[in-house]
């Protein structure tokens, strides 16, 4: 099976000119103007970091020089490019972004005419052409053109408003506190809510790649300002963003944000009741409140392997109602296969104001499951082997846990009577994650500590090389 060398869960990703350089950059856009015939045209975009238009304009050299044209979106939320890709009759896209991740990392995504991520097979031919040299310059007067779009960012706003109830919307006069986080939103996302009636406060609002307000992930921790805020002004409800926009997370008007899991069991439980009964995909790290429901319908689930391109893959391969990712990523696969935190926060609206009901509301709905996520680093060169003594220990039953069922679909996951396990090596750091889950906290906790034990366990004995 052939191993990705520069492709990783969602694209590539490294540190801002150590192992994501202008160099790099350039190298990898002449290789994708090679993949793409040395013809045609595709979309660049960016998001706030410091470096991303330094590595925005590398990869335009690289592609022009490859003969293929480039609209340049400038900085633009990700979906934004890959709602517009046909307007502009484009063959891809390739967007800039370190996503959620810390302030010094960038990550490059190359998107395909479908708006989906390069994947599979495509992913091997584009690294055989990097790695292979086999990328060529044109002649000098084959080369592309660039051409500087401001449209984008119109053609989307319209596209979206005219795929959620307006009316029913504005209706409801919510109020919202909008935080962006300094990130690709900034300016569009409350633009879209305020021609939906909703009185928009703004946190966080100015695009910055030093992130002053807070760190790009939109997780409880680092949404202790905005969530204080909520409650403070008597928002309705609170929306928070990636840096790229396609990761949202909700804030109650009780200043609670609430767990992507439960957002994503109540988009669930809507098509389900206002459109049919069908397929529901998600990552194997998911909450298996999304199972309790499913079961509760009679309707299949189908776990896949974490990240954007393999739950992309299994929507296809199942024909999919829905889909969501457990970091705040929801997939309306009727209408995009790309995450977007715009069309998230307009469909949430959509079906409170229908519901009537209030954000606070929808997770009270639910069972609680409690859920850790901690990690132990690990060398890159050790997670396999590591892996695999991780396998051997729960063979030797060093676990304590009635083990009902061992999935290996990613990572190693380990159901028991009373909660689960999943010990998973990061796909973009040197880590090992460990998540841990159940409908009691104190034994999420000891489950926690258990697989950090086992995981340290493991690595000692790769290291001194153990049975």
């Amino acid at each position: 099976m052939y191993v990705p060398r520069l492709f990783g869960t969602a694209g590539i990703r490294g540190r801002c000119n150590i192992e994501i350089t202008p160099e790099f950059a350039l190298r990898l856009g002449l290789a994708v103007s090679q993949f793409l015939g040395n013809e045609g045209k595709i979309i660049i975009g960016r998001d706030t970091r410091l470096c991303a238009e330094v590595i925005e304009l590398a990869i335009i050299s690289g592609v022009i020089c490859g003969g293929v044209d480039v609209i340049e979106a400038g900085v633009a939320p990700t979906p934004s490019i890959t709602w517009t890709i046909k307007d502009f009759d484009a063959k891809g896209a390739i967007m800039v972004t370190g996503s959620h991740l810390p302030p010094d990392r960038i990550g490059i995504m190359v998107i395909k005419e479908d708006g989906t991520y390069l994947f599979g097979r495509d992913v091997e031919l584009l690294e055989t052409i990097y790695f292979e040299k086999k990328r060529k310059e044109v002649p000098w007067n084959k080369v592309g053109k660039k051409i500087v779009s401001k449209e984008i960012l119109k053609i989307y706003k319209k596209k979206l408003l005219n795929v959620i109830d307006k009316k029913n919307i504005s209706k409801r006069a919510y109020r919202v506190v909008i935080d962006p986080g300094h990130g690709a939103c900034c300016g569009i996302l409350s633009e879209i809510l305020s021609e939906v009636g909703c009185d928009c406060i703004l946190i966080n609002e100015e695009p910055d790649g030093n992130f002053p307000g807070r760190l790009p992930e939109p997780i409880s921790e680092n949404l202790e300002k905005t969530a204080t805020m909520v409650k403070s002004v008597g928002a309705d409800i609170g929306i928070a963003t990636d840096s790229d926009g396609d990761r949202v997370r909700f804030i109650s008007s009780e200043g609670v944000v609430i767990s992507a899991d439960v957002i994503g069991a109540f988009f669930v439980e809507n098509e389900f009741m206002n459109k049919e009964i069908g397929p529901i995909v998600t990552p194997i790290n998911s909450s298996s409140l999304i199972e309790w429901l499913c079961q509760k319908y009679h309707a299949k689930l189908v776990w896949c392997k974490i990240g954007p391109p393999d739950t992309v893959r299994a929507i296809k391969e199942e024909k999919a109602i829905f889909a969501y990712e457990e970091v705040g990523k929801y997939y309306f696969t009727d209408i995009s296969l790309w995450t977007d935190a715009c069309l998230s926060t307009l469909k949430l609206l959509e079906t409170l104001a229908y519901l009537d009901k209030d954000l606070s509301e929808i997770s009270r709905q639910y069972p609680t499951y409690y859920q850790i996520k901690t990690f132990v680093e690990c060398p890159d060169d050790l997670k396999i082997p590591v892996l695999g003594k991780v396998k051997k220990l729960i063979d030797l039953n060093f676990l304590d846990l009635n083990i009902r069922q061992v999935f290996s679909i990613d990572g190693l996951k380990i159901v028991g009577d009373e909660g689960w396990l999943l010990i998973r090596p990061s796909g973009t750091e040197p880590i090992i994650r460990v998540y841990s889950e159940s409908k009691k906290e104190e034994r999420t906790k000891n489950l926690s500590i258990q697989g950090i034990n086992l995981v340290k366990k493991a690595i000692e004995l790769v290291q001194n090389k153990g049975p």
